[in-house]
């Protein structure tokens, strides 16, 4: 049963199968997480920014802030961090990684911007406490339900290397294949490949080949998604973010890539991720949406300007295959992630542009007694656009008890 789609059989079974559902839809799947990337400016962009990444934080708590690097600038100093990290992300920021939410990666700035200093990221590390929990604060990984994030960090000063043959490498090859989670997600600060700096060889890893299933990147004040630019057999789709547009002044598209599939400049924002779940009898389809919402205008504060949709199906005797989608579901929150299917805008009832799945047999809808089974398939029952109920007007579902 696919939680994307919501079935009728009349007014009364209508109202029981939104409870059946609203039930389901959040043991897993219903993540919610900001990522940004190169914000620390303390000025406009950044408290838009801000602003906007705050405002997904209401009513619904999102579950994490992913930081791509550059989070105070410009030289890593105590006092850049105090003036440029607290006043904006204080809300997810603790010292305890329990109820710590915000994960960062360092980026150039945080190290103060120069080679073979080992001392560079020292205020950075003093301030995310919570980081002193993992083996190593630099280079670490973090699970949250389905996403399984290794957080890496590209700088020339990082003592483990920055090339596929340094010791971060190695250590990050063992833990993708270690790693059973659904997504495996591998973020850092400076991309390989980008329509503003071109190719950029140290980083140029192959992620893809050792079990990642996304790559995501900043440091260059663009908002661009490349896919599968190693050209990699078999991974078409593969996709690099480099989401660098949280508040520093934009660059422009100056080298532009041929494995560029989506580049945005014209406004600061943030992606939203968001994770859905849709079990059958022998398996499950685990869907990842990454968005990319400019902080101007919209929904919460941003508008919408693209979308990328990741599943993987998995599930016992099935061989996992992983599907890449150019495209939003919808395109309004309205109809994507509604009150039941994700926790991205609870307050709203369903919206016309969804497709409901029915059963149109009247009366004898009644004796189907297993179509709430999460196992139960519903592929032979029609599909059709619902305006809050399906058909005369005496046969409608109005939300709500």
């Amino acid at each position: 049963m696919d939680p994307s789609t919501r079935r009728r059989t009349g007014g009364v079974l209508q109202a029981l199968l939104l409870l059946s559902l609203a039930a389901h839809c959040c043991a897993l799947g219903g993540l919610r997480l900001a990522v940004v990337g190169d914000f620390g400016s303390k000025d406009a962009g950044e408290l838009a920014v801000s602003n906007l990444t705050q405002g997904w934080d209401t009513p619904s708590k999102l579950d994490a802030v992913i930081s791509l690097g550059d989070n105070a600038y410009f030289f890593g100093l105590a006092s850049e961090i105090q003036e440029r990290i607290p006043p904006y992300y204080g809300w997810a920021i603790t010292t305890d990684t329990a109820t710590n939410r915000f994960w960062p990666c360092p980026g150039n700035h945080d190290w103060g911007g120069l080679c073979n200093d080992p001392k560079g990221l020292d205020p950075y590390l003093a301030y995310f406490k919570a980081l002193s929990s993992k083996p190593n604060p630099r280079v670490y990984e973090h699970i949250i339900g389905e996403l399984h994030f290794f957080m890496l960090d590209s700088h020339c000063s990082e003592p483990l290397g920055v090339t596929v043959t340094s010791q971060q490498a190695a250590w990050l090859k063992a833990a993708l294949a270690a790693s059973t989670a659904p997504f495996k997600i591998v973020a850092f600060h400076h991309p390989p490949f980008s329509s503003f700096r071109g190719y950029q060889p140290n980083m140029d890893w192959p992620f893809a080949e050792w079990g990642a299933d996304l790559v995501m990147a900043g440091h260059d004040h663009i908002y661009e998604r490349l896919d599968n630019p190693r050209k990699v057999p078999g991974k078409d789709g593969f996709p690099y973010f480099v989401n660098g547009a949280g508040g520093q002044a934009l660059y422009t598209f100056s080298n532009p890539q041929p494995a560029s599939a989506f580049k945005y400049k014209s406004d600061f924002g943030a992606q939203l991720l968001t994770t859905k779940y849709r079990p059958f009898a022998s398996g499950a389809y685990y869907d990842l949406d990454l968005a990319f919402y400019s902080a101007g205008g919209g929904l919460n504060g941003g508008t919408l300007q693209e979308c990328y949709r990741i599943t993987k199906l998995i599930g016992t005797g099935i061989t996992p295959t992983t599907t890449y989608t150019a495209a939003c579901p919808a395109v309004t929150a309205q109809s994507d992630y509604s009150l039941l299917t994700n926790k991205l805008a609870p307050a709203f009832a369903p919206s016309p542009l969804q497709k409901w799945r029915y059963f149109n047999a009247g009366k004898k809808a009644l004796s189907v007694k297993s179509w709430t089974a999460l196992a139960y398939d519903d592929s032979a029952w029609s599909v059709g656009a619902s305006p809050l109920g399906y058909g005369a007007a005496n046969d409608s579902a109005v939300p709500g008890l």
